[in-house]
Parts: structure tokens; C-alpha cells; sequence
């Protein structure tokens, strides 16, 4: 209907528009030229008006549409590319996430705080990799459950033990600033020294277990630890040197049965 009107608007004034010309043609024929001219000029306006009004509207109108179109695809682009870029955030995160845990996979074989790490993600149901986890976490407790450790040369005497009077805490300041060769000297030494007690050896061992962080040192102290528990009543059985949680829980509950 609206485009019915548009044509028939255009029409009547084509009309309009034609029978002023017609007028002003006429203006030297007729007698009354000022009415003549009068009227012609007001066909000619309203004719015009009538023309352009509709052209106009008809302009407007299609760049409404245009602008319109434009405006609803630029709304579905802007979606389309913040969907783009949700996925690709995602996969960005998930290739740090999987950077993140090959990086701390490969540390967990000699670092005792990155191997936590992995036996967190193995109990984590929620965590892509856990399984991936467990597998890490499983095959490097075994790795350092083997009798095939680097040997302790007890043949050379570490110079801390050299003296006579030396004191607990003299080895444990020794064993601080030592380097991975001579912490496992030291812990050799200690354990065969039977200058001391075995409750203070063993609480050495647990001290010290606690606070390292090469799986090799940790490992040692764990293996001689769950070796003297050998002479107590409730002995630490089915534990690797590495699995701290377990022997830390069996202190706690027997350390006052050690006595010897």
C-alpha cells in the first residue's frame, strides 16, 4: 500500500509539475498574465513539493533499511568475533594449563614441591590430566624406591664427624651448607653413628625431611628413616622414602615409643 502511494504521490505531482510549465507557456496567449503566471508558479511549487517530498521520503526510507542491514550485521560480526575470541582464550588457557603441568611434570622427577604438585592433580577429579598425574606421581616414587642409590663412601669421614664432641645440632648446622654429595655423607654417617641415640637420629631425619627439596636428599632421609623403625613395636611397613605424609603421620603416633 505505502508503495502504491509513493507512485501515485509521484504522479500527481509529475502532473502538477506539467500543468505549471503549461501556464507559464501560456503566460503571452492570455490577458490576465499576472494570474496566469501566479497560477503556474503554484503548480510548479506544489508539483514540486508533492515530487521531491516523496523521493525524499523514499531515500530515507532505503537508507533506513541500509543503515539498518549494516547495523544488524555489524551485530552479528561483533558477535562472531567475541566468540572467536572466547575460543581462542580458551585455547590459550589450555595450552598454559598444558605447558604449566609438563613443566612441573618434568621438575617432580628431582623437585619434591613440583612431585606434590602432582599427586594434588592426581586426587583432582576435575583436572584434565589427572590420571596423566598419577602416572608421574606412581613412576617417580618408584624410581626412588630402589636399593641402587648412589653409595655412601664411608671410608672418607665427613669433617663434621672428625670431632669427638660433635653435637646434633653441630651436624645439622654442617648439613645446612652442604652440597648434595656431602648431605648424603652426612646422613650416611649419622646413620651408622651409634654415638647417638636412635630417637635422635630419627628425629634428625624427620626434621630434615621436611624441609628439603631435592627428591634424592628427601629419599635418603626417608629410606633410613623407615629402616629404623625396623626396632620399634609398630615398624613403618608398606612405604616408599618419598611418601613424607606417611612416615610425618607415623612419627607423630610412635615417636614416643622410640626410646633407644
Amino acid at each position: 500500500m505505502e508503495k502504491f502511494n509513493n507512485i501515485s504521490a509521484k504522479i500527481v505531482g509529475t502532473i502538477l509539475f506539467g500543468f505549471g510549465i503549461y501556464f507559464f507557456l501560456l503566460v503571452d496567449d492570455l490577458n490576465n498574465k499576472v494570474i496566469t503566471l501566479i497560477m503556474g508558479a503554484l503548480l510548479l511549487f506544489f508539483g514540486f513539493i508533492i515530487f521531491t517530498r516523496v523521493q525524499i521520503k523514499t531515500i530515507s526510507m532505503g537508507l533506513f533499511k541500509l543503515l539498518k542491514i549494516d547495523a544488524t550485521a555489524i551485530e552479528k560480526a561483533d558477535k562472531k568475533l567475541v566468540d572467536e575470541i572466547r575460543i581462542a582464550e580458551k585455547i590459550i588457557n589450555q595450552l598454559q594449563v598444558s605447558n604449566k603441568f609438563k613443566a612441573t611434570a618434568i621438575r617432580a622427577q628431582y623437585d619434591y614441591d613440583a612431585l606434590e604438585q602432582m599427586n594434588e592433580l592426581s586426587e583432582d577429579k576435575s583436572f584434565p590430566s589427572s590420571s596423566e598425574a598419577k602416572i608421574v606421581y606412581d613412576s617417580t616414587l618408584e624410581r626412588y624406591d630402589y636399593t641402587g642409590y648412589p653409595p655412601i663412601d664411608y671410608s672418607s669421614t665427613p669433617p663434621i664427624f672428625k670431632n669427638k664432641k660433635v653435637t646434633i645440632d653441630d651436624i645439622q648446622n654442617a648439613f645446612d651448607s652442604a652440597n648434595k654429595f656431602e648431605k648424603r655423607q652426612i646422613i650416611g654417617h649419622l646413620w651408622s653413628n651409634s654415638n647417638f641415640c636412635m630417637k635422635d637420629r630419627m628425629s634428625f631425619f624427620i626434621e630434615n625431611i621436611q624441609k628439603e627439596k631435592n627428591n634424592l636428599i628427601v629419599a635418603y632421609l626417608g629410606k633410613f628413616f623407615i629402616k629404623a623403625t625396623e626396632n620399634v613395636a609398630q615398624p613403618l611397613i608398606n612405604c616408599k622414602p618419598l611418601e613424607i605424609n606417611k612416615i610425618l603421620s607415623w612419627w607423630n603416633k610412635n615417636k614416643n615409643t622410640v626410646s633407644i
